[in-house]
């Protein structure tokens, strides 16, 4: 009797130790990472279309997207693009927090240095929800 409880004792006592292991410290099993969020707000930044936008190259009068969205995020950050993400086709060329240069009527125009220029052919860009 008194071994039984003995090793019913030590049963316990391995199952204890495997769900310490294998259940609390998932580093053992499995490599984790964290991503780090870009919006302070939403984690992902919520993207509403506010306007139209142009941009222009930095120190140029070229177009480098012609009556593109601009979009914003409640934490501040922008971006202006010539596709349709929200219908589910390209996002096309986009520039994220471009310089204002000038706006009236609901048109504005930006200034961005051409490395801040890219594109996508994708609906999706990591860090953003188009709404």
């Amino acid at each position: 009797m008194r071994e039984t409880k003995s090793s019913i004792f030590k049963l316990l006592i391995v199952i204890s130790f495997t769900f310490g292991v294998f259940f609390l410290m998932p580093n053992f099993v499995k490599e984790t990472h964290a991503e780090v969020a870009p919006c302070a707000v939403y984690g992902i930044h919520q993207m509403y279309p506010k306007n139209t936008a142009t941009v222009k190259y930095e120190g140029t009068n070229i177009n480098a997207i012609t009556l593109g969205t601009m979009a914003k995020c409640v934490c501040g950050a922008s971006i202006v693009y010539n596709g349709r993400p929200y219908s589910g086709g390209a996002l096309g060329t986009y520039v994220t927090d471009p310089t204002p240069d000038f706006g009236a009527g609901g048109h504005f125009t930006y200034v961005a240095s051409e490395e801040n220029v890219m594109y996508s052919s994708s609906s999706h860009l990591p860090g953003y929800r188009f709404n």
